[in-house]
């Protein structure tokens, strides 16, 4: 099996609007990595396996010098395999148990060397005449170093001539193939020191924006690796309604998502303000450097290179959105524009749920509306004394913010009071030039307006309109409003003097412009009308009767003689004195009563 090298290249994530957590997580593949539990290995197609036969001795300590000698072997997955002790056999036909995840270095062994770059790869190698066995002896040289067997200082790099050996064997390379090799082991050993290349797999989240989309709030993202797989969604947190969707709007399914594909959160923009939590786990092929042991030690400890499935996390995630808002604003006034307190609005949405308010001292109300949501707004309740209503609907918030203003005019409602006197009475004696004043209170006016009240005379005991002279009897006053309550004045001036015992009735009509706006008609309203007396003739004073003359007695019959008064005689002058004072006094006393009778009935 012949790996596909992927260059590792480290994606920084954009943390963007709507992400908080995006991270960039670089997994430790002696972690995280899932790879063969065991490992079976069989003879390569390459040795250098006999005293003589290698390309290189090495220097011990003591000044002696070993040829380096090995056998080719490839593990069960069919790729070439490198010894980590050269001391011991190896483990051709051995099964082996997984140690440890190799190193960075030993990742770039592989990278760097054979069987990732064989000979025929003269543009890596470029080196002329270089052989498959070359390249993987060379290969196998870097790995010994690698795994602590020498240092490079150590190698003398020599062909083996005849006599090196007691027994004369030999492998007859030459000085040509042992510098081929020696520059190949070169090359493979400057890679893996001076380059930086890592087994670890890199993963992040990148933001890709966050957009409104039929209805939806749309987190767009894409799970980013320097290795290929799949990375899981696993959700700390439900919203109702929520997708999960690949570029082309398709549900993807276990919440399960394509290594560099973008996929996208789509929350309902009815949900209230908040934010989703997410982890993301991540399911991702990397080709990692195993070891693996004998355990009896007996033979070689070896290094295969596999692909493994690793398993970094992005843990914390969030996607947070605010649901859109705006304001429904109210301003309530009289005809006159001043603020009305007290008005009841309710706000209904289409799902029949309500809201309330009422204006305040400036006329003012306002309520919160969401965005996929459509209302109604309507006055419920209007102040006693005024008219008028409001009802808006389909009111759609498009844009968070949104405000919707609205003034609403409550006119007062235009009424007309009177009180009807004359000279300031409610009662007045008929006369020829008879005045009734009538004040006319007036509410509800527009200030500035122009009004006209228009007034008529009726008897209430006919209830009909009184005609004086033929004619109705009407008085008008035209005013320029002032406030929205005004008293005003109408003039009536008539002949009433054929009017005692009548009550009159003012009726008053109000006119704005050419229409009647109110008017006030009670033939029984007491402070509309006027009682007209019949005045009272003074009586003539009785004349004094005139005293008559007493007659001459006649001569009194014979009385008894006891007694008998002398009686005046006629022509008596004493007697005539006396008669005259008498007369005087009844004439007198005559008129004096006379006179009190006359002023009795005058008063």
């Amino acid at each position: 099996m012949q790996h596909k090298w992927l260059k590792a290249t480290l994606f920084i994530g954009a943390v963007a609007l709507g992400l908080v957590g995006g991270q960039l997580h670089q997994v430790s593949a002696t972690a995280d990595t899932d790879v063969p539990e065991s490992m079976a290995f069989s003879r390569g197609a390459f040795a250098a396996n006999t005293d003589g036969a290698g390309y290189m001795m090495v220097r011990h300590a003591d000044g002696s010098l070993n040829y380096m000698i090995s056998d080719s072997f490839k593990d069960s997955l069919g790729n070439y395999a490198y010894c980590l002790d050269s001391e011991r056999p190896t483990p051709v036909g051995q099964t082996e148990s997984k140690g440890s995840i190799g190193s960075d270095a030993q990742y770039r062994l592989f990278k760097y060397g054979f069987n990732n770059h064989s000979a025929t790869d003269q543009e890596y190698w470029d080196i002329e005449g270089l052989t498959d066995q070359e390249a993987w002896y060379a290969t196998q040289t870097v790995s010994w170093i690698l795994a602590g067997n020498f240092n490079w200082n150590q190698i003398v790099w020599q062909a083996s001539q005849p006599g090196d050996f007691a027994d004369g064997i030999y492998a007859p390379y030459g000085e040509a193939a042992v510098k081929r090799v020696r520059a190949a082991a070169t090359k493979v050993y400057n890679n893996v020191m001076n380059n930086h290349d890592t087994a670890n797999t890199t993963m992040t989240l990148a933001d890709q924006g966050e957009t409104e989309v039929q209805g939806y709030h749309k987190f767009t993202y894409t799970v980013q690796s320097n290795q290929t797989g799949t990375a899981t969604l696993n959700f700390k947190n439900i919203v109702d309604g929520m997708k999960v969707v690949d570029a082309k709007g398709n549900a993807i399914a276990n919440n399960t998502v394509t290594i560099g594909q973008a996929f996208s959160l789509l929350i309902p923009n009815s949900t209230p303000t908040g934010d989703l939590t997410f982890d993301i786990n991540g399911n991702i092929k990397a080709i990692v450097p195993v070891v693996y042991k004998d355990a009896a030690q007996k033979y070689q400890d070896s290094i295969s290179l596999v692909t493994g499935v690793v398993k970094p996390l992005l843990a914390g995630n969030k996607a947070k959105w605010t649901r859109a808002t705006g304001l429904i604003k109210v301003h309530k006034v009289d005809q006159n524009g001043q603020a009305l307190t007290g008005i009841e609005f309710t706000l209904e949405d289409n799902l029949g749920n309500k809201q309330t308010a009422l204006t305040d001292k400036d006329g003012d109300a306002q309520f919160t509306i969401v965005v996929d949501r459509t209302y109604s707004l309507k006055e419920t309740k209007t102040l006693t004394g005024y008219t008028g209503s409001f009802q808006k609907d389909g009111i759609t918030l498009a844009n968070d913010g949104q405000v919707f203003s609205y003034t609403v005019v409550n006119a007062e409602d235009v009424a007309v009071h009177t009180t009807a006197t004359s000279d300031g009475k409610k009662s007045v004696d008929a006369n020829k030039q008879m005045i009734i004043d009538d004040v006319v209170h007036a509410t509800g006016l527009i200030v500035g307006k122009t009004y006209t009240v228009k007034g008529q005379l009726y008897d209430k005991a006919t209830g009909k309109a009184l005609i004086v002279n033929g004619k109705p009897v009407t008085a008008e006053t035209t005013f320029v409003a002032k406030a929205s309550v005004q008293d005003v004045t109408v003039h009536f001036a008539f002949d009433g003097s054929d009017l005692g015992g009548h009550d009159v009735v003012v009726f008053e009509d109000l006119y704005l412009g050419d229409k009647k706006v109110a008017s006030h008609a009670d033939l029984n309203d007491k402070e509309q009308t006027v009682h007209v007396t019949t005045p009272t003739t003074p009586e003539t004073p009785t004349t004094p009767v005139t005293p008559v003359t007493p007659s001459t007695p006649s001569t009194p019959a014979p009385k008894p003689t006891v007694y008998q008064a002398k009686m005046p005689q006629t022509g008596d002058a004493h007697d005539n004195v006396l008669a005259v004072l008498g007369v005087a006094l009844v004439a007198l006393v005559s008129g004096f009563s006379g006179f009190k009778i006359y002023k009795k009935r005058q008063a």
